[in-house]
């Protein structure tokens, strides 16, 4: 389900770029840096961007012991706190590519993560900004495959129903499926949209109306009653 190394560095380094040029397309004044993120409604463009960037600072400076906590994130956010965007793109441009070198050598599972992590926040910025685009990029493939990994492990250790999730192109199968059969529960559609299901930017009745070939309601008990935390409300994506 992860993709090799390098297709990871590839991809990260896509959504860094595109993530970038976006904002100093639409300008990184005042105007854009205060906006706040629907998705995230915690934080503004600039903190997001601060999140996005100090992840890269940490990575070089081997704090990672504390990935993906509360903690660490808002640590990142709080270096950055006064900082311009348009600096912090600057540093960006600096650091980005020194992580990218780095992704190679590392094994996928974290390094996926990172890349789900980056290509959330890409769209985030996109929803926030009302510029849709990038969905079928490498980051999606990446970051999905890794949110596949997950649940997979999650349905093997909490006995869930098996899913098979059918995208464009891509057959993704979590859990035991006996040879010869199927598997319990299928969902049919765009990378993109199950990416941002199961990666908490989609309300449960949303994702709910996904194309499932069943009542999901074993398995999304299980997939959102821990770290996910769905919107309450639709996002304008």
């Amino acid at each position: 389900m992860l993709a090799d190394p390098d297709a990871v560095a590839a991809a990260y380094a896509g959504t860094r770029r595109r993530s970038t040029d976006l904002l100093r397309e639409v300008g990184a004044g005042d105007d854009v840096a205060g906006r706040t993120v629907p998705a995230c409604p915690e934080w503004t463009v600039a903190q997001l961007v601060g999140h996005m960037v100090g992840v890269c600072d940490d990575v070089l400076a081997g704090n990672i012991a504390d990935a993906g906590s509360d903690p660490w994130t808002a640590a990142q956010v709080a270096r950055a706190e006064g900082t311009p965007l348009a600096d912090l793109l600057d540093h960006w441009d600096e650091v980005g590519p020194q992580v990218e070198a780095l992704i190679p050598a590392v094994p996928p599972g974290p390094t996926s993560q990172m890349v789900f992590d980056v290509t959330t926040h890409e769209h985030d910025l996109r929803g926030t900004l009302d510029r849709p685009g990038a969905r079928d990029s490498d980051g999606i493939d990446v970051g999905l495959g890794f949110l596949a990994k997950s649940l997979h492990r999650l349905i093997e250790a909490e006995s869930l129903p098996s899913l098979e999730i059918t995208t464009s192109g891509r057959v993704l199968t979590l859990g035991p499926v006996a040879e010869g059969s199927e598997a319990d529960l299928h969902l049919a559609g765009p990378a993109f949209e199950v990416f941002r299901a199961f990666g908490g930017r989609r309300t449960v009745d949303q994702v709910r109306a996904l194309d499932w070939s069943a009542d999901p309601a074993p398995v999304l008990d299980a997939f959102f009653g821990g770290v996910l935390r769905p919107p309450v409300e639709p996002l304008a994506e």
